[in-house]
């Protein structure tokens, strides 16, 4: 059972293996190093008003591009070449606005990938906390058995009857 364990420590390398097996069968307690990088910071969560502020950020940056594009960039022109400049602008403002919520979608993706990495790493240290405890209990379990027959033999060899000195027989009345 405790090469299972041993075994099932995948980021410890062969060294650090014999070591943690030859600890835990004589009894002393080695850890394996640590499995996992150094604890993530976590994020704060996004409130509806962060939301919602950002929202109005892109809708301000998208109504920005298309009035400064429509008005100045149309003065002076008539007929096709306004309704074709004033069409490039409204391309160009919802350009800015697709492009805004590309980065808020890449911005959100990342936040994902983050959690997920966390939480990874939260369960990759519960793993690694419950097979130390596991180690643990296994030596302390194999250290009280040969405790507990170490005890049982010395028990017997207490309890036996003596022979006596003489060579005789040995008494054996009983006593009520």
């Amino acid at each position: 059972m405790i090469c299972n364990i041993v075994v099932g420590l995948s980021d410890v390398d062969e060294h650090d293996r014999r070591r943690l097996a030859t600890a835990l069968e004589s009894g002393r307690s080695a850890s394996p190093p640590p499995a996992v990088s150094a604890h993530r910071p976590r994020l704060r969560e996004l409130s509806p008003k962060t939301m919602w502020l950002t929202a109005a950020v892109i809708a301000v940056l998208t109504a920005g591009a298309v009035v400064v594009l429509w008005w100045p960039a149309t003065a002076g022109l008539n007929g096709a070449e306004l309704v074709s400049a004033r069409l490039d602008a409204l391309k160009v403002g919802l350009s800015v606005a697709v492009g805004s919520g590309g980065v808020v979608a890449l911005y959100l993706s990342w936040r994902r990938q983050h959690s997920t990495e966390a939480d990874l790493d939260n369960r990759e240290r519960a793993l690694a906390h419950q097979q130390e405890v596991h180690a643990a209990t296994m030596a302390h379990l194999d250290r009280v058995a040969r405790a507990t027959e170490h005890d049982a033999a010395e028990r017997r060899l207490s309890e036996q009857p003596r022979q006596p000195a003489s060579g005789g027989a040995i008494d054996r009345r009983i006593w009520c």
